[in-house]
């Protein structure tokens, strides 16, 4: 079970979400992509700014 999913199940998973935010949209984010294409989103942003870092450490030294 998801964190999202054991959250959507409390009887009272609204009343712990910050205001203005609902399960709906974040079901919906959820759905939007598979989990190999969020984890292929994820290690390409973790390497943009691993890369990002680097290069910065290069200059300063």
């Amino acid at each position: 079970m998801t964190p999202l999913k054991k959250l959507a199940s409390l009887p009272d998973a609204e009343t712990v979400l910050k205001p203005g935010i609902t399960l709906a949209p974040l079901q919906a984010e959820a759905t939007r992509l598979t989990d190999t294409e969020a984890a292929q989103q994820l290690n390409q942003a973790r390497r943009r700014l691993f890369q990002s870092s680097h290069h910065r450490s290069k200059c300063a030294a």
